[in-house]
């Protein structure tokens, strides 16, 4: 009875805090402009995002590789990369089958990026990427979904060397940063200066990380 009556009273207690503690705006600037910035966000000035996808298997050109082969203007030194070592029939999914991060070491990054100076890191951002980077439970493996022109879809797990947990561990340890993650939703097209702001909303069925050849990427 003690312990009801003690949960009852604690919850009314926090119930009771709530209007005094949690600030209501209204979706207009005079009221957003009041919200006070989280401190690692006001304060932290050097972030860092991590661009690191299926790319990596050929190393060449940059996060931009598919565009540089198969866009509208494609990069001759790309072209010709891909015609001297991979076969006429291969395509962007096809790298995935071949992503092992065997050369991952959390350590390394997290001295590289200490010595920096930097505040916050955004981890596996896919921006244009093609592919979702999606660790497991135990960090230990990497979930890879690719989706071709064909719309069909190729999935991989891919073990790691070294855990996506120790990396976060090693970053917290070395300077108390904060972590985070980010993903791009996909809406088919640039994004320009000038778009509307009905333009920019998002479609309802919304597609995360989809790798579209036609349009050169997931923006």
């Amino acid at each position: 009875m003690y312990s009801c009556t003690a949960w009852i009273f604690t919850n009314l207690i926090f119930s009771s805090l709530i209007p005094f503690t949690k600030q209501q705006y209204k979706p207009e600037w005079s009221s957003l402009d009041q919200r006070p910035l989280p401190a690692w966000y006001d304060e932290s000035k050097i972030g860092i995002f991590i661009h690191w996808g299926v790319f990596s298997v050929p190393s060449v050109y940059s996060e931009w590789m598919w565009w540089a082969w198969k866009g509208d203007n494609p990069n001759p030194d790309t072209v010709a990369f891909m015609n001297k070592n991979y076969p006429p029939d291969w395509t962007y999914a096809d790298f995935a089958s071949q992503f092992r991060a065997e050369f991952y070491n959390p350590n390394e990054w997290a001295d590289i990026f200490a010595a920096s100076g930097y505040k916050k890191k955004i981890e596996m951002s896919s921006a244009d990427a093609s592919n979702s980077n999606n660790t497991s439970k135990t960090d230990e493996y990497i979930k890879l979904r690719v989706v071709g022109q064909d719309n069909s879809e190729v999935h991989f797990k891919v073990k790691m060397t070294t855990s996506m947990g120790k990396l976060k561990k090693s970053y917290a340890e070395r300077q108390g940063v904060a972590v985070g993650s980010l993903r791009f939703l996909f809406d088919g097209k640039r994004i320009n200066d000038d778009e509307t702001p009905k333009l920019l909303e998002m479609e309802d069925n919304d597609t995360i990380d989809v790798y579209q050849e036609q349009v050169g990427g997931s923006c």
